[in-house]
């Protein structure tokens, strides 16, 4: 028996290994970890030099297996690039 006490969208972990129960979309594996992170989003092409870049902060689910990586964009950050990429 597993237990479960982590629960988001997309990953499960495992309360005694902290590993994910569910598997890689990659490669199936479940020797997932999550990593906090930080990144600056840049517009991209000479017309947008002038726009700010934008700071975001979200959760990696990294698969140790085969690289692949999941994150999702908080709200507050989406809606700043979603104002960006229209002006």
């Amino acid at each position: 028996m597993q237990l479960v006490v982590e629960e988001s969208k997309k990953l499960k972990r495992n309360w005694s290994t902290g590993k994910a129960l569910i598997g890689c979309r990659s490669c199936e594996s479940d020797n997932q970890t999550e990593f906090g992170a930080e990144m600056l989003i840049h517009f991209s092409g000479l017309k947008n030099l002038d726009k700010p870049a934008v700071w975001v902060f979200p959760k990696l689910v990294v698969c140790l297996d085969c690289a692949f990586t999941e994150f999702t964009i908080p709200e507050a950050e989406l809606r700043l690039l979603g104002e960006g990429a229209a002006a």
